[in-house]
C-alpha cells in the first residue's frame, strides 16, 4: 500500500514537471517588479497592465500569457543580476574587512 502512495506521489510531480520553471520565472518575475519599476518603467507598466487584463478578462485562452512572458523573464533577469551583483559586493566587503582586521 505504502509503495503504491509513492509511486502515485512520483508519477504527479512528474505530469507537472513542466510546469515547474514557468513557476520559477513567474515568482521571480514578480519579485523582481519594483526593481523593473526603478529602471524600466515601461516594462514594468507593460507587466502590471498585462496582469490585470489577465485577471479581469472573463475568457482564458493560453497565448494570452504570451503577454506576460517578455516583461515578467525581463524582470526575473533584473532581479538575478542585481541578486548576484549584491551577493558578490558582500563577499568583496566581507573579504576586505577579515583581511584588513589581521
Amino acid at each position: 500500500m505504502n509503495n503504491n502512495k509513492t509511486n502515485s506521489i512520483i508519477s504527479n510531480l512528474w505530469r507537472w514537471r513542466n510546469l515547474i520553471p514557468a513557476v520559477v520565472i513567474g515568482v521571480l518575475g514578480l519579485l523582481g517588479l519594483p526593481l523593473l519599476w526603478l529602471r524600466h518603467r515601461p516594462y514594468a507598466i507593460w507587466l502590471v497592465v498585462v496582469i490585470a487584463f489577465l485577471l479581469l478578462w472573463p475568457t482564458k485562452w493560453d497565448q494570452y500569457l504570451m503577454l506576460a512572458l517578455a516583461p515578467l523573464c525581463y524582470s526575473a533577469g533584473h532581479l538575478m543580476v542585481w541578486s548576484i551583483g549584491w551577493g558578490f559586493k558582500r563577499l568583496r566587503s566581507g573579504y576586505s574587512q577579515t583581511e584588513t582586521a589581521t
